[in-house]
């Protein structure tokens, strides 16, 4: 009897349930209904897990032992499958509760065993990606782009909080050289790909406005809207950009002080976006009515303090 690999185990758990999948009508529905297509189900194996002792049972015929199955997170306490009536993504194993969005919290389950320690869908050999929050908005997002032949690679970071240091590196040690972010569409979304932003390891880092409140799969995930997504992939804004233009949103034109707290918060963050790009020292100063010729002779009135005492602008 063949003397499995930790990660063999693990394909062999997903070849199953992408068989599973390919013979559940509902499961399929489910999917079509999210906006997949068949051949990404195929290109993914996107998968089914039924529940019960079917994938125990199905692994111990190739002579896994229970005890095994149980410690790679595949089987539970009381024997059966760790991952019940839910479409299943690999590496790591993720299972999406198909009824839906029910409160439940159990709605999205990992078996981080089977981490490689990459995002999902990655590979160091892209030149640019596009980093998107979940699997289905990953789905949506690549069908999207690639019925449109706009040769953009999608990347999961698994979730607001999947990115991590060793991502970084990854990046950094990669082929990529450009990297767009889209979040969804709240504030908490907005400010997580912000924070993501800053910190990969590239000049290149752009943000995609999505609709308010929506994640992609929300927005576009029926297809009636295609053209609207890659509008906004094409109008992605630099991340200096991106920020300034959120942080300048709570500035009162009118009023001295308000634009003078504006400059000295974002004196850094305007030093660096007109680093990047100097026709964002122009947009700046038409948003906030400030002297473009008096600004390009004295760029300290973006400095935040000089000499303990704040400056004005002029």
């Amino acid at each position: 009897m063949k003397n499995y690999s930790k990660q063999e185990v693990f394909d062999l758990a997903q070849i199953y349930y992408h068989q599973c999948l390919l013979e559940n009508k509902v499961a399929l529905q489910y999917l079509y209904q999210r906006g997949a297509t068949l051949k990404q189900l195929k290109k993914h194996q996107i998968g089914y897990a039924p529940g019960g002792k079917k994938l125990t049972n199905h692994l111990l015929k190739k002579g896994i032992e229970q005890k095994r199955l149980k410690s790679l997170q595949l089987t539970n306490k009381r024997g059966n499958d760790f991952f019940f009536d839910r479409i299943m993504f690999g590496s790591p194993l993720y299972g999406r509760e198909i009824k839906g969005d029910s409160g439940s919290p159990y709605k999205h389950l990992y078996n981080f065993k089977s981490d490689k320690g990459i995002l999902y869908n990655y590979s160091s050999h892209y030149k640019k990606i596009l980093l998107v929050e979940g699997h289905f908005d990953l789905l949506t997002a690549e069908r999207i782009l690639q019925e449109n032949q706009f040769g953009l690679p999608v990347v999961s970071t698994c979730g607001t909080n999947g990115f991590q240091e060793k991502h970084q590196d990854q990046i950094r040690e990669s082929s990529i050289e450009k990297v767009y972010i889209a979040y969804d569409g709240d504030l908490p979304g907005i400010k997580n790909a912000i924070r993501v932003a800053k910190k990969i390891p590239l000049d290149e880092v752009y943000i995609v406005s999505l609709p308010k409140g929506q994640d992609i799969n929300e927005a576009y995930g029926s297809g009636e809207r295609d053209d609207n997504f890659l509008g906004s992939v094409k109008a992605a804004k630099h991340l200096h950009r991106f920020e300034l233009e959120l942080n300048i949103q709570g500035v009162n034109r009118n009023n001295p002080d308000s634009i003078l707290v504006f400059l000295n918060r974002n004196s850094k963050l305007i030093e660096r976006a007109v680093s990047y790009d100097r026709s964002n020292l122009e947009w700046v100063c038409k948003e906030l009515n400030i002297d473009i010729v008096k600004a390009r002779k004295n760029q300290s009135i973006f400095t935040e303090t000089s000499q303990g005492k704040t400056k004005e602008v002029s």
